[in-house]
C-alpha cells in the first residue's frame, strides 16, 4: 500500500468551530448503499446537492497513515506537504543529516512563495521548513487544477517537481449521502466524525485506497440521530518520484473541505 502524505513537522490543528450537541438517539436501521464505488458509480439517483464552501482550515491537516521514516545516508531526501490552508511544510535531509541552509520555493498559480527554515522546531534527522504566507498572495493560493512547483536548492544540488492540485467544485448532499468534486487526486478520501460523543464513524480509506467522485457515504456512517456530524473530503495527490531525490521522498498536495450534517 502506498504511504499517504506525511508531515514530520508537528503543527497544531486549529479549532474548526465544532458545535457539541447532546441527546443523540441510536439509529435502528442505517441505510447502506448496495454498490459502493470501485469500478462503477452507484446506480441510485443522486440526492440534490448543496455547494460546499471550501474555507481554509488554518492548518496543515496530517495524513491518516504515518510511515516509519528512515533517512537515507546519501543524497537529497524530502518529505513535503501543501494544503489549502495556505501552508507548505518541507522536511529535508542531505547526505543523511538535516540541512538548515537550503533555499526552498513554491510556485503557485498566484505567485511564488519562499518556504524558510523553521527555527522554532530544531531539526532531528530532518530539518523543518514551513510557511503559511499563501494567505498574502493575490488571488487564490489554492486552485484546483492548477500546477504547483516545489524547488529545493541544497548544498548537493537543486531538485524540482510539479503536481496538479486536486479538488474544486466540492458539493455535499444535504443528508450526507454523497460528496462530489471536480479534479480527481490519486489518494482522495472521505471521513465522517460525530460531534458528541466525539467519534470517527466512517473512513473511506479503510476499504478503498482512492475515493472517486461522486462518492456515496453509507447510512452506517451516521449511527445515531439528533446529532451533528462533520463530513470531510480530503482531495489529495502525492508525488512519490521526485527527480534527483532518494527513494522514499514524496510531496503531497491536499484540499480539505468540510460540511456539517445534522441527523
Amino acid at each position: 500500500m502506498r504511504f499517504k502524505l506525511l508531515a514530520i513537522l508537528t503543527l497544531s490543528l486549529a479549532a474548526l468551530g465544532l458545535e457539541w450537541m447532546a441527546g443523540c438517539t441510536k439509529r435502528f436501521s442505517p441505510v447502506v448503499p448496495t454498490n459502493l464505488p470501485g469500478s462503477s458509480v452507484p446506480n441510485s439517483t443522486p440526492t440534490p446537492t448543496q455547494t460546499a464552501t471550501t474555507t481554509p482550515t488554518g492548518t496543515y491537516v496530517p495524513p491518516h497513515q504515518t510511515p516509519t521514516v528512515s533517512v537515507p545516508p546519501t543524497g537529497i531526501y524530502i518529505v513535503a506537504g501543501t494544503s489549502n490552508s495556505f501552508s507548505t511544510v518541507v522536511d529535508l535531509a542531505v547526505n543523511g543529516a538535516p540541512e538548515t541552509t537550503a533555499t526552498i520555493t513554491l510556485t503557485t498559480p498566484s505567485g511564488t512563495l519562499s518556504v524558510p527554515y523553521f527555527s522554532g522546531n530544531p531539526p532531528s534527522s530532518l530539518a523543518p521548513y514551513f510557511t503559511n504566507a499563501g494567505a498574502n498572495l493575490p488571488g487564490s493560493y489554492y486552485q484546483a487544477g492548477g500546477v504547483y512547483t516545489l524547488t529545493v536548492a541544497t548544498s548537493l544540488g537543486t531538485v524540482s517537481a510539479s503536481v496538479t492540485a486536486p479538488g474544486g467544485g466540492v458539493s455535499f448532499a444535504p443528508d450526507g449521502s454523497q460528496v462530489s468534486w471536480a479534479v480527481e487526486g490519486d489518494e482522495d478520501y472521505v471521513t465522517v466524525t460525530r460531534a458528541s460523543p466525539y467519534a470517527t464513524t466512517y473512513q473511506s480509506f479503510n476499504t478503498f485506497e482512492d475515493a472517486s467522485s461522486p462518492w456515496p457515504i453509507p447510512g452506517s456512517a451516521y449511527p445515531t440521530t439528533g446529532c451533528n456530524y462533520y463530513l470531510g473530503l480530503y482531495a489529495q495527490t502525492t508525488l512519490y518520484n521526485i527527480p534527483g531525490t532518494q527513494a522514499g521522498s514524496r510531496w503531497g498536495i491536499t484540499q480539505v473541505t468540510t460540511d456539517t450534517i445534522s441527523q
